[in-house]
């Protein structure tokens, strides 16, 4: 935790949107569509089936980029023609403060987005590979594709202007965060802890799987979470905060949002959010499934059955 830093905020001007799409001439119409799938959803009784394919030709990626985009509108229609281009299925929210995104399409199709938007000028230096987060499943997960324009890529309902991504809180790799947890448990059992561990996300993703010891406020969608900070100031005084989501989105403008009161010693954040932390340490502290907002609802790395 000490060596980790605060990113510093992409405050540059923002560069030009390419339009590229990458060329996909060399590849089959069945690589980029998985037509397996076709045949899945025939055989929809048998979910095993289902289950086994998934994991060899298609996959869903999570991702966001915060970053300072001039015209979120010509962002969004490129995107929308990406995906399109790709036969990729999913949300997509693009605001003047950055990207985030969940797509599902065959492993060939995910992989060239990934390529294409890591070669995007907008998040050059910026978005990374590991920034994507992968996870069996396909363009089948989503009804379908759905791009737009939001004031926020997350909704918290506070002006990003207000609270910004720029003043989150300190990013934990998984092995960091996986220290602190360790230690924190260690001293929770004998009462001597200072620091809380928490989990911003909604009670039902809570409810199904979560961090030992943590504590999971309850509330139904993101916009509750700054309420829930302001009637429980008190209970965060003086205190390290330990803070994870699904993928790390949420806890950019939650810790922001946490630290913007003044209260707490300091704040920490997973980085990668439960989604890395799951890749290396399956096992670890993190028991039961993993909530997705989409048609799998859930993903688990144990066998542990919370709820």
């Amino acid at each position: 935790a000490g060596s980790a830093a605060r990113p510093s905020g992409h405050s540059c001007s923002s560069p030009e949107i390419s339009w590229a799409l990458p060329d996909t001439s060399h590849v089959s119409h069945d690589d980029l569509t998985s037509i397996i799938l076709f045949y899945l959803n025939i055989l929809f009784l048998f979910a095993y089936l289902r289950h086994a394919v998934d994991s060899q030709v298609g996959e869903v990626l999570l991702y966001y980029c915060y970053c300072e985009v001039r015209d979120p509108e010509k962002l969004c229609a490129w995107q929308r023609a990406l995906c399109q281009h790709l036969h990729l299925t999913g949300k997509v929210r693009v605001a003047s403060e950055g990207i985030n995104g969940t797509v599902g399409g065959s492993k060939v199709a995910t992989s060239l987005y990934i390529k294409v938007m890591l070669s995007q000028p907008l998040f050059k230096n910026i978005l990374c590979q590991e920034d994507f987060k992968s996870s069996a499943g396909g363009a089948h997960c989503f009804p379908d594709l759905r791009v737009g324009v939001f004031k926020e890529i997350v909704p918290m309902g506070i002006d990003p202007k207000i609270v910004s991504y720029k003043e989150t809180g300190i990013h934990l790799s998984p092995q960091e965060f996986h220290r602190e947890v360790e230690q924190y448990l260690s001293q929770a059992t004998q009462g001597q802890s200072d620091t809380i561990l928490l989990d911003c996300r909604n009670f039902y993703e809570s409810k199904i799987g979560h961090f030992q010891g943590c504590l999971a406020p309850d509330i139904r969608k993101f916009s509750y979470f700054p309420s829930y900070v302001d009637e429980n100031l008190e209970l965060f005084k003086d205190k390290r905060v330990l803070m994870y989501c699904t993928g790390g989105i949420r806890c950019e403008r939650g810790s922001a949002y946490l630290r913007s009161k003044a209260v707490c010693r300091e704040v920490y954040q997973l980085k990668g959010g439960i989604h890395k932390y799951l890749e290396e340490f399956p096992d670890g502290f993190y028991r039961g499934k993993l909530f997705v907002f989409d048609d799998r609802y859930a993903i688990c790395s144990n066998e542990d059955i919370i709820s």
